[in-house]
């Protein structure tokens, strides 16, 4: 099995954040982020669990039917 990699797009910052991006006049994703991860001033996270987007109808349908089956694996704290 190969290991895969995805970016789940799940991003926290502190509020002085705001203060930093504060007439930035590049895109977050590409230059923002980029900028902070040569300033050292970004981590990440692997998550070794499931996961599952929901960017589509289709996408949260199949994610509730797992849950009305009973099996939402995110429910941890029911376990």
């Amino acid at each position: 099995m190969r290991n895969i990699f995805i970016n789940a797009d799940f991003i926290m910052f502190r509020p002085e954040f705001l203060d930093y991006i504060s007439g930035y006049p590049s895109e977050l994703k590409t230059d923002v982020i980029s900028q902070l991860a040569s300033d050292n001033e970004i981590n990440v996270y692997e998550h070794k669990g499931n996961w599952d987007g929901i960017n589509t109808r289709k996408e949260y349908e199949n994610i509730f039917e797992i849950y009305q089956q009973g099996k939402a694996y995110w429910e941890i704290w029911k376990k």
